[in-house]
């Protein structure tokens, strides 16, 4: 049973919760307060990258966290076994690893809305009030209404997956709509992934119903089957296997590295996955081919082991951990007696 904001009433004073199959006997009353207000805005416009942001609490701005901006609340998210937490104002909140749901004692008392942050690595699953489901993949934010009123309408700046629950009832919001920096997205029941940080560019891939992309007035329309990329509203589009493309590679935590890709075209996907800096020692070591599939669960030293065992290419990581340095050696370690060359710098 997933709790859902509806069911609050009858049970908060249960202490066992389920939610997407987890079951949680852990109750807590917890409260971090927010020194800074942060509004939406801010939050959606935050660079990922930035070391620290002086506005906001550092969990907010770098971890996976739940932000009230009216209440100044952040709540923690991290991933771990089942747990219920009851918070100020009404907001009661049950996670287990990656999935959240979330009830509300007090609507009329309530925040608004609520900020997500999903850091790099790590995605994050939950079901908004009228029962669609949003993942949200790494480096990526949401701003969300706890309870719809008369639009379904969310906020994204990143990528995520979104399975829209149709409403019958008449007195309810038909449209949901999803607003990136330069693109809104609208459909009343559908499956689809979509991706933009802004700069004009949104993908789109759609596995069940129909979206709606409208950019700058124009509008079009993207049908199950399809995937589409855009540029600044002029857009590409090609079919797609909806069964095996069911749901993106990284709510599998697998990526599958496509056939031909050099460690050069990889680095940059590494260091999002790993959050760690790639220093290539030669040209040699940017020009060896990676293939497979990689576990983005698992460390980066996983991954290296295999690369260096199917390429003999060598790797090494600074003393705190924070940069793997690569080369390619003119006699790889098999001619060399199956010599490993992983160290410290």
């Amino acid at each position: 049973m997933v709790l859902n904001v509806f069911q609050f009433r009858s049970a908060v004073l249960m202490p066992l919760i389920f939610i997407f199959g987890c079951v949680s006997n852990s109750t807590k009353n917890v409260a971090n307060e927010v020194a800074n207000s942060l509004t939406a805005k801010e939050f959606m416009s935050q660079n990922e990258d930035n070391e620290q942001n002086s506005t906001t609490d550092p969990t907010i701005a770098h971890g996976l966290a739940l932000y009230l901006p009216e209440h100044r609340l952040s709540v923690g998210l991290e991933y771990g076994a089942p747990e219920h937490t009851q918070y100020p104002h009404g907001l009661a909140i049950t996670t287990c690893g990656n999935r959240m749901s979330y009830s509300i004692l007090l609507p009329s008392n309530f925040s608004k809305v609520g900020l997500l942050s999903v850091p790099r690595n790590q995605d994050y699953r939950f079901k908004l009030s009228d029962s669609s489901e949003v993942w949200l993949n790494s480096n990526s934010r949401i701003v969300f209404p706890f309870l719809f009123d008369k639009l379904r309408q969310v906020t994204v700046n990143g990528e995520a997956y979104f399975n829209i629950a149709r409403q019958e009832d008449k007195n309810s919001p038909k449209m949901f709509y999803v607003k990136y920096p330069d693109y809104e997205l609208s459909t009343t029941e559908s499956v689809f992934v979509s991706r933009s940080r802004g700069a004009g560019l949104l993908y789109l891939s759609v596995y069940q119903g129909k979206v709606n992309v409208k950019y700058d007035g124009e509008v079009n329309e993207i049908p199950a089957g399809y995937e589409a990329t855009f540029a600044d509203g002029s857009y590409i589009k090609k079919q797609i296997d909806t069964v095996k493309k069911s749901i993106p590679h990284w709510a599998h935590h697998t990526f599958e590295i496509p056939p031909g890709t050099t460690l050069k075209s990889l680095k940059r996907k590494l260091e999002k996955i790993y959050s760690i800096n790639i220093v290539f020692e030669d040209s040699a070591a940017t020009k060896v081919v990676a293939e497979g599939a990689i576990n983005t669960q698992e460390p980066i030293s996983e991954y290296l082991r295999d690369l260096w065992y199917d390429t003999e290419i060598d790797y090494y990581f600074s003393k705190n951990n924070d940069t793997v340095y690569l080369s390619k050696p003119d006699i790889g370690w098999r001619d060399k007696g199956g010599y490993d060359s992983v160290g410290v710098k």
